[in-house]
């Protein structure tokens, strides 16, 4: 029986972090990036076409120009007028997004609910509801 242990690495970009595996023996080691590599620009360019066609032409950022996410991760973006869009990113590497050009509806979509959405009641009914 063969065991190999995996090392994990961080490689310094500048403006990203991106996690490594390393795995294999002596001679053999293979790396590979641990998640998705995903690039900011073509998430950036499709949100600022989609502000085109909505009649809202603004700059988009959406951080790091290259980072590693797992699939289902919901990268931010900001919008010059204060809104803000956001990609989720599919394990294939495509990605669905969302733009919230009002800037206290897209502060409130950035931010984690600080309660939970669902409360103690029974199966069926609202938590709280009185009959």
């Amino acid at each position: 029986m063969s065991c190999t242990k995996a090392l994990r690495c961080r490689a310094d970009l500048g403006d990203a972090v991106l996690p490594i595996v390393v795995t294999g023996g002596s001679g053999d080691a293979t790396w590979a990036v641990d998640g998705l590599l995903v690039r900011a620009a073509p998430i950036e360019a499709y949100l600022k076409d989609a502000l085109v066609d909505l009649g809202v032409p603004q700059t988009v950022r959406c951080g790091s120009a290259i980072r590693s996410v797992a699939p289902g991760t919901r990268i931010e973006c900001t919008l010059e007028r204060g809104g803000k869009a956001f990609a989720v990113i599919a394990g294939d590497g495509s990605f669905s997004t969302e733009i919230d050009l009002d800037p206290a509806a897209a502060a409130a979509r950035s931010s984690e609910p600080n309660q939970p959405l669902v409360g103690s009641g029974s199966p069926g009914t609202a938590a709280g509801d009185d009959d």
